[in-house]
């Protein structure tokens, strides 16, 4: 019965402890802005002013967009690049299996870390 038992608390610590990188599986990005007064944008939803950081969810992943938008100037959008999160495989975390199920496994492309969406003035 003591093997069961200790069998038991093993199992539970290491599912408890195995998911450390997967607390936090968005890294946040740096969206700028060279010109004063600019919104920026997240697939249309407002999400700050010249310069912000954001966590950039994967929802709609081909189609996601930052944009920077000034009165008086041209829109600049730009398309959001994602990658395969690789800590799903680690499916001893209960969490990474129903990322799985869902489709949940994409995150922000770590090596586009910066977008400059600077309206175009004249």
């Amino acid at each position: 019965m003591t093997t069961m038992r200790q069998l038991l608390i093993t199992s539970v610590l290491c599912i408890a402890l195995s998911g450390c990188s997967c607390i936090c599986p968005t890294n946040p990005v740096r969206i700028v802005s060279n010109e004063k007064n600019t919104n920026i944008y997240y697939n249309g939803e407002f999400i700050g002013s010249d310069s912000t950081f954001a966590i950039l969810k994967n929802n709609n992943v081909e189609k996601s967009t930052v944009s920077g938008e000034k009165k008086g100037c041209a829109t600049t959008t730009l398309p959001v690049s994602y990658g395969f999160d690789m800590s799903v495989l680690n499916i001893v975390d209960l969490r990474n299996i129903v990322r799985l199920l869902t489709w949940d496994v994409y995150v922000v492309d770590k090596s586009k870390d910066l977008y400059n969406v600077t309206p175009r003035c004249k």
